[in-house]
């Protein structure tokens, strides 16, 4: 039922096959669509095919996420947004760039990393450079399984706080199979006067503890940072 608002005419809602609307003081019509369907352009398919895959990459590295929440976006939905970038699209089908996804966000490079076996299914992986020279006290090493369908599932965590003679910080995964792991790094850079974590009700100090509260995300820290994400991955498919 359309409505008048006054003797000049004006008139507001539907009418016949119209549909009049008042805008800035001038009257609008339309013709009225009564089946509005979901267009589905090309656009709308490619984004939420690349989002779906963006959420199940969220799901797989939500335990060693280390991006800190953002007034009210919490990391995980701001790794979401910034995966977007890092996932392709064709023919409805997303595929992940896996050296792009960053777990963390931070001005401070963590140099390579590589991995390699040996003894038996054991995967030895290392930072290349000395990186106790950037302020790094801790490494948080991830290692995760890709599937045929472009998922990450998450094998095994580890926080590796010796870093040993050359400051490399090498550390022993010993679960993880022969192939198709992919590896990520970051490095812990923690200020000695204000290091404080809090879990829970409890207050918590010590870098060892509080990057593993970070790899589990089991806690918020002040007083540290984190450098940018490495990666690297073992025989690639």
């Amino acid at each position: 039922m359309a409505k008048m608002t006054s003797l000049s005419g004006a008139v507001t809602g539907k009418l016949a096959g119209n549909v009049y609307s008042v805008s800035a003081g001038q009257q609008i019509v339309r013709a009225y669509q009564p089946n509005v369907a979901n267009p589905n352009t090309d656009l709308q398919v490619s984004t939420r095919t690349k989002f779906k895959l963006a959420s199940q990459l969220a799901a797989a590295v939500a335990p060693v996420l280390a991006i800190k929440k953002n007034g009210l976006v919490s990391g995980r939905n701001q790794f979401v947004s910034a995966s977007m970038g890092a996932i392709a699209e064709a023919l409805g089908e997303a595929t992940v760039l896996l050296n792009r996804l960053q777990l963390t966000k931070s001005s401070l490079e963590l140099p390579a990393i590589v991995a390699n076996r040996a003894e038996g299914s054991v995967v030895r992986c290392s930072v290349t450079a000395d990186v106790t020279t950037l302020g790094v006290t801790k490494v948080i090493y991830a290692a995760f399984k890709e599937s045929p369908t472009n998922k990450l599932t998450l094998l095994e965590s580890t926080v590796q706080s010796v870093p040993g003679g050359n400051g490399h910080f090498t550390t022993e995964f010993s679960t993880l199979g022969t192939s198709g792991v992919i590896f990520y790094a970051y490095g812990i850079v923690e200020d000695e006067n204000s290091l404080l974590a809090k879990y829970g009700d409890y207050e918590v100090s010590g870098a060892t503890f509080i990057a593993s509260l970070i790899s589990s995300r089991s806690g918020e820290a002040t007083g540290m940072k984190t450098t940018t994400t490495s990666c690297y991955i073992l025989d690639p498919a």
